[in-house]
């Protein structure tokens, strides 16, 4: 009678499951080939036979799925796992596991290691297993759990890509975990062994990457309460030098030659060498032409746009200088083609402007630009010859947000936007993208002005009210709520929000939506939800918010000093966009060396203080900023543990 009675309570628990959501969903594949083709190509990429009624011969063999289909998402691998019989089974679900991790979605790729067949079939998939273990812990941000793991790494049986990875997990978790004086020997026994440069230069740069968080006051702080060697306090020196004078290219020249001619056989002599070659300098012969608003109500970003420009040039004048002339055409876009005509009869070889997209499109009708530009905003006009441009629009932004987020595996999205053009402009231009990309949307919704509650907006999007009904008609069915302890609960196909507001808005939104069970959920912002000024208690509201910034405007974050009221008082007499403008300003001169031809032997990549720039074929400078989310209140570079790994074993 008690079994019948446990069954009976089974059953309808299990049919409440489905009357809150319906049906289970089915994961497709996103592309229309079979299971079957997929699995044998992938097994013909790592050297494995096949055959069509036994897809992959069961023999312990390497099938590295998430190296030999770079492009594939987690849940299509999963999807395949479901079909696949063992050993095939456990290597696409650790492929799985392993795209989770590289989107920082730990508690994914957690749930999967642990659903992996054990005991585990092959000694690949065994070693590949606690590789991934000891990365989760690292992406939980517990170093010593995954210091423990790897204690328990058989590397005898690792392959050469499993051996470099575990190599490149130690040191992280030592630099995690304040051992930085024993990450910097393992980096000096790994650079003593021959064939192994592209190992040693993982490591020199993840280990450059981790000190570069700390500020000036730091480092020097982290070299005087260690017995460091020479070479060590080498290391902290040039992270010193990369962090304080490299935003300036004239100073950071002199300093990297000083370094290296100070530490000639140094293990990161090789990425010291490499950064002074991107290094460039605007030849003194040249003449410049920066057309911007000056006189206009945007004169504090135009002001520092052009400080920004000059900022590279010697502060001591002790070399010549290239003539830069700014021509101003103030409130007024429609004179910006006049000072466009001025520049260049007055001999301008290069031109840096104008600013702003009205002042750009009164040059839009011009088939040809005369001298090689720069203009600061978008060019609406067709592909044109000496014509360059650098987008700074809200819908660039927008666009770079849900790129990333598909690029991490988010699936189905909800848009949220205040009720002002600019908003609705970039949730549709990242909602056409988002759809363009292969996303779904669940839903959107403009976010109610003078209102503080947002709750009945919010259990609608999320299904909560669906929900609620659904438990309360089969309550009313049991008869009894004890029996099933059922929840509403959000619906289960959403898995990330954008929000297009302000940060106002977004410190009364964001904890309404944690409160209404989406905490879990990625959520994405415009970086209006920072203004560059430790804020720690109120920016408590915006906890896992992610958003693209300036790597230089998290340099001046980490540079201030939080506790000291009257740092904190002086940051907010300036604004977030005139250090942005400043940033756009420094990179703008760069950019403007290498089209010059001073550079010309490097294909534009430009390491800058508003990101990584690139030129693509239509002569858009697209730009790469930094991920930020914000931790504990205070924003945190988002850069998961496995997505510099990947990332360095696809490089060309």
């Amino acid at each position: 009678m008690r079994n019948t009675s446990q069954f009976f309570i089974t059953t309808i628990v299990l049919s409440a499951t489905t009357l809150l959501w319906g049906c289970t969903t089915t994961v497709v594949p996103k592309k229309s080939e079979s299971i079957v083709s997929k699995t044998i190509a992938a097994a013909k990429a790592t050297g494995l036979k096949s055959a069509q009624d036994d897809i992959v011969t069961r023999r312990s063999v390497i099938t590295d799925y998430a190296s030999a289909e770079p492009d594939e998402s987690a849940y299509n691998f999963l999807a395949r796992a479901l079909k696949a019989s063992q050993p095939t089974r456990s290597l696409l679900q650790l492929a799985a596991a392993q795209r989770f991790l590289e989107g920082g979605i730990p508690r994914a790729a957690d749930r999967i290691l642990d659903a992996i067949h054990q005991p585990l079939l092959t000694s690949w998939i065994t070693s590949q297993h606690q590789i991934l273990s000891a990365a989760l812990a690292l992406e939980e941000g517990n170093p010593k759990k995954s210091l423990r793991r790897q204690a328990n790494f058989n590397q005898s049986s690792f392959d050469s890509a499993q051996q470099s990875a575990a190599g490149y997990l130690k040191v992280i978790a030592l630099l995690m975990d304040d051992q930085v004086k024993n990450a910097l020997e393992l980096v000096h026994v790994a650079s003593a062994r021959e064939n192994a440069k592209n190992h040693v230069d993982l490591l020199v740069q993840t280990t450059l990457d981790y000190l570069s968080f700390f500020s000036e006051e730091d480092l020097d702080s982290i070299a005087k309460d260690h017995p460091w060697d020479v070479e060590q306090l080498a290391w902290i020196d040039l992270a010193n030098k990369l962090a304080v004078k490299g935003w300036k290219h004239h100073d950071l020249q002199a300093a990297l030659t000083e370094w290296l001619a100070t530490n000639p056989q140094h293990p990161a002599r090789t990425v010291a060498e490499s950064r002074k070659r991107e290094l460039c300098s605007i030849n003194h012969e040249m003449h410049i032409a920066l057309i911007l608003p000056i006189s206009s109500k945007y004169a504090d970003a135009a002001i520092a746009f052009r400080e920004g420009f000059k900022s590279h040039l010697d502060d001591r004048k002790e070399t010549p200088e290239p003539l830069i002339m700014v021509y101003d055409f103030g409130n007024n876009p429609d004179q910006a083609e006049e000072k466009y005509n001025q520049a260049v009869v007055n001999g301008a070889d290069f031109i840096v402007g104008p600013l702003g997209r009205e002042a750009v499109n009164t040059l839009a009708n011009r088939a040809a630009l005369t001298v090689p530009t720069l203009l600061i905003g978008k060019d609406k006009a067709n592909v044109r010859s000496n014509a360059f441009s650098l987008d700074l629009s809200r819908k660039a932004e927008a666009r770079s947000i849900v790129a990333h987020a598909r690029k991490r595996g988010l699936r189905t999205a909800l848009f949220l936007y205040n009720n002002g053009q600019e908003y609705q402009d970039a949730a549709q231009e990242a909602e056409a993208t988002w759809s363009t990309l292969g996303g779904a949307v669940a839903d959107r919704a403009i976010i109610p002005s003078n209102v503080s509650d947002y709750s009945e907006l919010i259990s609608r999007l999320l299904g909560l009210d669906a929900s609620k009904k659904r438990v309360d008609d089969m309550e009313k069915i049991i008869g009894s709520p004890s029996i099933t302890d059922l929840n509403t609960r959000v619906r289960p196909d959403l898995d990330v929000i954008f929000m297009f507001t302000n940060k106002v808005t977004a410190r009364v939104l964001k904890p309404q939506l944690d409160f209404h069970k989406a905490g879990r959920l990625a959520i994405y912002a415009l970086n209006l939800v920072f203004n560059g000024q430790p804020d720690v208690m109120k920016d408590l509201d915006l906890e896992g918010v992610m958003f693209s910034e300036m790597p230089s405007m998290l340099d001046n974050y980490k540079s201030s000093d939080q506790t000291d009221p009257m740092v904190v008082k002086n940051m907010g007499q300036t604004r977030p966009a005139t250090n942005r403008f400043n940033a756009l300003g420094a990179d703008s001169y760069l950019i403007s060396c290498f089209l010059l031809g001073t550079n010309g032997k490097l294909k534009l990549k430009i390491n800058g203080a508003s990101g990584i720039l690139t030129l693509n074929k239509n002569n858009l400078i697209q730009r790469q900023s930094s991920w930020v989310i914000f931790k504990s209140g205070r924003p945190t570079q988002f850069r998961p543990v496995l997505t510099t790994l990947t990332e360095f074993n696809s490089r060309p």
